[in-house]
């Protein structure tokens, strides 16, 4: 099946060759290979999203560090009069 064919251009194809409950059983078994696909697709998004995820917390960590690091450093210049 080519990522054009839909199952009804394959079942229009089918009909003619095959009795009813064939056709039927064929429909049913490139459903489930299409479903296979999608869950394949699907988990495979999940981890690439997962870990875009990650690194986005990590730079964010990284960022919020550095700051702190920086007001830390230079405490005295900006809290001068603080006591």
């Amino acid at each position: 099946m080519t990522d054009k064919e839909t199952i009804d251009d394959l079942m229009r194809k089918a009909m003619g060759t095959y009795p009813r409950d064939e056709v039927l059983v064929f429909k049913v078994e490139l459903q489930a290979a299409q479903i296979v696909k999608l869950e394949e697709r699907i988990d495979q998004i999940e981890r690439d999203e997962k870990r875009k995820l990650i690194w986005g917390i990590l730079a964010l960590g990284s960022v919020v560090m550095t700051l702190g690091g920086t007001i830390w450093s230079y405490r005295s210049v900006i809290f001068r009069g603080v006591q």
